[in-house]
């Protein structure tokens, strides 16, 4: 099995459809894929966003880390 089809193994893939891409249009995001994240992110009860991309996510109303961040989080780094 490749590392992709563990590591998605792993985790909980949410859903884009309609509404999601309705908000995301309706968001102060500059970036419609990052708002696409956030707002299906968030109907699925989030606790947090992990991405490379901090700047993007300034109107998020949940943590938004960098991966490394994270990580250094989760090991009490």
């Amino acid at each position: 099995m490749n590392k992709f089809a563990e590591f998605v193994k792993m985790c909980n893939v949410t859903p884009v459809d309609s509404l999601i891409i309705d908000e995301a249009i309706a968001s102060q995001f500059r970036d419609f894929e990052d708002a696409m994240q956030y707002y299906s992110a968030i109907r699925e009860g989030a606790d947090a966003i992990i991405t490379r991309n901090i700047g993007d996510f300034e109107a998020a109303q949940i943590d938004v880390y960098e991966p490394q961040q994270f990580l250094n989080m989760l090991t009490g780094q």
